[in-house]
């Protein structure tokens, strides 16, 4: 009995810890893609930022800090309400949004795929260990967005494939001004030389739902 009582409240914790407002991730339809609720990369400035996040619903006015660290300036929320993560605005030189970068929890790949459509390429990856990381970077170049999940595999990686479920776990989405996937792996996230080429020469094309439907790698 006492251990049935503890699952079931557990159980009730681990619902209470997912997003009820998936969506609000996604950005909504008054602007397009990568605008993010009237955040605009490559547009918008510190202060219009500061004015749209305060005015936001849906985020903590009381956790918004603006940080210059080394010359780069960023401004980190937590959400509230319906959605739970967290925020990042990166900006540029010119005091403009870079990319903005959203922790999520209680996001599905499927609603992603519903809400964007098929992305132009994914990268898929795994790393052994007491709990393995499946991941698919899902890549939106035209519209400036990438979509990371961070998951636990539906099958065995050793078998190098993979399937993909409409309930794999969303873990980062992030919207950036339009540009290659080279360019956003070099400019924006900053990555070695050999690190782009790495992922670049991996890339593969979406190959929709299913099992055993794409190769995996293991660094």
């Amino acid at each position: 009995m006492r251990q049935t009582t503890m699952t079931l409240i557990l159980l009730l914790f681990l619902m209470g810890c997912v997003s009820q407002s998936p969506e609000i991730f996604l950005g909504d339809a008054t602007c397009a893609l990568p605008c993010w609720y009237g955040l605009t990369p490559g547009k918008t400035t510190v202060a219009e930022s500061q004015t749209i996040l305060k005015s936001l619903p849906f985020v903590s006015s009381a956790s918004i800090e603006t940080i210059t660290l080394q010359g780069v300036t960023s401004i980190r929320w937590s959400f509230t309400g319906g959605a739970i993560g967290n925020g990042i605005l990166v900006f540029d030189k010119d005091q403009r949004i870079q990319e903005i970068r959203l922790r999520t929890t209680g996001l599905h790949l499927g609603t992603v795929i519903d809400s964007f459509g098929s992305p132009n390429s994914v990268w898929a990856d795994y790393f052994p260990g007491e709990r393995i990381h499946y991941g698919l970077s899902l890549y939106y170049p035209h519209q400036g967005v990438v979509v990371t999940t961070d998951d636990q595999p539906n099958s065995d990686p050793s078998k190098g494939m993979e399937r993909i479920t409409r309930d794999l776990q969303v873990s980062l989405v992030q919207f950036y001004a339009p540009m290659s996937a080279e360019a956003f792996l070099r400019d924006i996230e900053n990555r070695s030389p050999e690190n782009v080429n790495y992922i670049l020469n991996h890339l593969q094309p979406w190959p929709g739902f299913g099992d055993n439907v794409i190769d995996i790698e293991s660094p």
